[in-house]
């Protein structure tokens, strides 16, 4: 279940909003400001995912962004490091696994980050699916963690089609994670993520 209890709010803009409402068990409402470069990013309280050699972790999303198609939208969703200043294109996340539209674009990407300094470091899998407004759609992602540190296998999984699968070697191991989202303005225009449901599970 979605608790808005259970993790951190990082609000810019003085009347951006989270709310929860009900609708098939409930979901998250995010509503910005209108100015740009407003924005709402959510970190859960604690870091408690780390990828360990040779296990396997399952990340799912179902939501929908409600203005996608202006392109002027930043979003993201996914786990990484407790840090509340990664949305942006002068914002970067230094570890984490996550999907995200950028500015400018309404395509959905998978990002992996191990170390970041800037965003030119972060490995993409670029244009998995273009998204439309106010539209549900279904992102996982599967790790499977091979014996050494930072490789594994990454699948991410879009509207049930497998869109990216391959073997990579910047896989953060060496960071607590937890699940993260936001959403922030690309221009002085509101924008609004729902959020139906996110979660993570893993190998025991």
């Amino acid at each position: 279940d979605l608790n808005t209890t259970d993790a951190t709010y990082t609000v810019t803009g003085s009347t951006a909003s989270t709310t929860v409402t009900h609708a098939e068990g409930g979901t998250v409402t995010q509503t910005n400001a209108a100015a740009d470069n407003d924005r709402i990013e959510v970190d859960e309280t604690s870091e408690y995912i780390k990828l360990t050699a040779n296990n396997t972790y399952y990340f799912c999303f179902k939501g929908q962004i409600d203005s996608v198609t202006s392109g002027q939208a930043d979003v993201g969703f996914g786990i990484g490091i407790i840090d509340t200043d990664w949305l942006g294109d002068s914002a970067v996340m230094s570890d984490g696994v996550f999907f995200e539209v950028n500015d400018g674009d309404t395509i959905l990407d998978i990002v992996t980050a191990y170390n970041a300094s800037a965003t030119t470091d972060y490995v993409r899998q670029a244009a998995l699916k273009t998204l439309t407004d106010a539209t549900n759609f279904t992102a996982e992602f599967i790790i499977v963690m091979s014996g050494t540190n930072g490789a594994g296998r990454l699948i991410a999984i879009v509207d049930g089609i497998v869109r990216y699968d391959g073997r990579l070697t910047t896989l953060v191991y060496d960071e607590e994670l937890c699940i993260k989202y936001g959403v922030q303005n690309g221009a002085a225009e509101a924008q609004k993520l729902i959020i139906d449901y996110i979660g993570i599970g893993a190998d025991r």
